[in-house]
């Protein structure tokens, strides 16, 4: 068996979910950083010690021929979630599982981490059901997870579990309700400021009350969810980061996240969602 060590990216359900599977399996894993956003990591970060290898690249009719490479001590595979290697050595066997940005229209990244380690079938059926659940969320949120037929049972469930890994608190819900109130609504677009930036707290409460939603935040970060191709032109415009099922896609809904300038945004954001006005 294969000795694979996962590095995961930021905390969230899925995530959650992710190392919960891998304890449950034996796989090694490793959370440098909680936070989100794009985390680069060096062996050195993973507690990976890099070594001298020889490498066998065939055979010249007397035996087999080597060539010196370097890995790291110990381990076959590292596999990236959500994060990147950097400063890997050529030789060292490495995978990025994702589905944000660039990578938007693959499957969410509990499911291709299932499928690497080929465990459905020993899941048992309630486990398959949270796996579904939690894919469909972190990929679509809401209406991915009606989509599945979720009962609203299942859909408090999931989202409780996503705010929790978020280490949302209790005051921060209860700023998310006093912003929701003080909400301003221009011809489609709804938009929150509040203090803090953990915008579940928002988007979950205005789930079916929103058309388009954005959030302008106090400690910099501005967030938008709503069309597909508003949120990948507002990537382009803005980078930051980007993602959904729908992300890229007019007909589709997908999230942006970002820290430029709120007056620029809320007026790039208003020209898209009510153009005529």
């Amino acid at each position: 068996m294969k000795k694979q060590l996962f590095v995961l990216g930021g905390n969230d359900g899925e995530m959650q979910a992710i190392k919960g599977l891998l304890t449950a399996f034996g796989h090694a894993w490793a959370q440098p950083q909680i936070g989100w956003g794009e985390h680069f990591y060096v062996p050195a970060e993973l507690g990976l010690e890099i070594i001298d290898v020889q490498i066998p690249v065939g055979d010249n009719g007397h035996g087999t021929v080597y060539r010196a490479g370097k890995t790291c001590q110990g381990i076959d595979e590292v596999i990236f979630v959500e994060c990147s290697p950097k400063d890997f050595p050529a030789d060292q066997a490495v995978m990025v599982i994702d589905h944000h940005n660039d990578r938007s229209g693959e499957p969410a990244a509990i499911r291709q981490m299932v499928e690497k380690l080929n465990i459905w079938s020993r899941l048992s059926s309630l486990t398959q059901r949270w796996v579904e659940l939690v894919a469909a969320n972190d990929s679509g949120y809401i209406p991915a997870m009606l989509a599945l037929g979720a009962t609203s049972k299942e859909i408090a469930r999931v989202r409780l579990s996503d705010r929790n890994a978020q280490g949302i608190t209790s005051e921060q819900e209860v700023e998310a309700e006093r912003a929701v109130v003080g909400a301003e609504v221009v011809g489609k677009l709804t938009i929150v400021r509040m203090a803090h930036s953990k915008t579940a707290t928002v988007a979950d409460r205005l789930f079916g009350k929103a058309d388009q939603l954005l959030i302008l935040s106090g400690d910099g970060e501005v967030n938008f969810f709503g069309n597909g191709a508003i949120c990948s032109e507002l990537k382009a415009k803005f980078e930051g980061w980007g993602g959904g099922s729908g992300f890229g896609k007019s007909d589709g809904i997908g999230y942006w996240g970002g820290c430029p300038n709120f007056d620029e945004v809320l007026s790039f954001v208003k020209s898209k969602v009510n153009p005529s006005e």
